[in-house]
Formats: C-alpha cells, sequence, structure tokens
C-alpha cells in the first residue's frame, strides 16, 4: 500500500495483524511494527507529502483520520 496527504501532513489507521507491518520511505528507510493486541491493532499512521509504502499481509485496509485542525 502506498500513502501519503497533499496537505504538510494527516493521519489514517492501517489494520495491524499478527504478522506485524514494515513501512518504508522513499529513501529506504524501514520501520517496523510489531502486532499488539491492544496497543497495535489499529495502527496511527502518521503521513506527509513524500508517500510512504507500508507492507503486510493481504487484505490490509487503512481508513482516513479526522483533520486535527492544527
Amino acid at each position: 500500500m502506498v500513502l501519503w496527504s497533499p496537505r504538510p501532513f494527516a493521519y489514517v489507521r492501517v489494520n495491524n495483524t499478527e504478522q506485524g507491518l514494515r513501512f518504508f520511505d522513499i529513501y529506504g528507510t524501514k520501520r517496523v511494527a510489531m502486532f499488539h493486541p491492544v496497543r497495535t491493532k489499529s495502527l496511527p499512521v502518521p503521513l506527509g507529502e513524500s508517500p510512504i509504502y507500508v507492507v503486510g499481509p493481504k487484505g490490509l485496509k487503512a481508513s482516513a483520520r479526522p483533520d486535527p485542525g492544527w
């Protein structure tokens, strides 16, 4: 999944399953979100104008979060 925002910042929630998630930016920086049933089941992900690549199991879903108004 490729995610970005036309604004300087935004948030989405990504469902995190037992396999966890991997995130990559355009420079190849890797981050990993391991699965935890309470802390990371529905993971908030900050977005910016540069894309991030989310790698996870088939059926991965993201839902837009309301604009925080900052």
